[in-house]
């Protein structure tokens, strides 16, 4: 209660965000044997941060197809089942992004303890937040969209 941690599990997601950051550190010239904390720490983050790109994606494709099929069938029920449903995702994709914002403000700010992180993570992490606080805005606007589309339903 008193301190922040990170506790983590383990699942088909994680493991694909763990084996992008592998692949980079096999990438990254390693002295001594050693890789800093920290670089892995700023690499796992900057992977979480191009993950959300991908879902903003595929949710920009979705209302793409809403819009598409309430413009040519205006009034049809099953427009605005989808917008609902859309919404939802919308709604717990902007939760998702505000924690894992939050997440990553705490380990720049050196709130989390264990973890100690070198400059070159603080520009790596803070990179990463400037991705989330962009889709978070796009995440607004996708709120406006699907709105515009219900009224054009009505």
């Amino acid at each position: 209660m008193k301190e922040k941690v990170i506790i983590t599990s383990r699942d088909e997601h994680s493991t694909k965000l763990i084996g992008n950051v592998v692949e980079t550190l096999e990438g990254y010239t390693i002295e001594n044997g050693v890789v800093e904390l920290s670089f892995i720490v700023g690499r796992l983050l900057r992977e979480v941060a191009d993950e959300n790109s991908k879902a903003m994606m595929s949710i920009k494709e979705q209302i793409d197809k809403i819009e598409e099929k309430a413009l040519e069938k205006p009034g049809e029920k099953s427009i605005a089942r989808s917008v609902f449903s859309l919404k939802r995702e919308v709604f717990a994709l902007h939760r998702l992004l505000w924690v894992e914002r939050e997440l990553m403000s705490d380990v720049r700010e050196r709130v989390v303890p264990h973890i100690k992180i070198d400059e070159e993570a603080e520009l790596i992490i803070h990179d990463a937040i400037d991705d989330i606080d962009r889709e978070l805005e796009f995440v607004d606007s996708y709120s406006r969209t699907l709105d515009s589309i219900l009224r054009l339903q009505d």
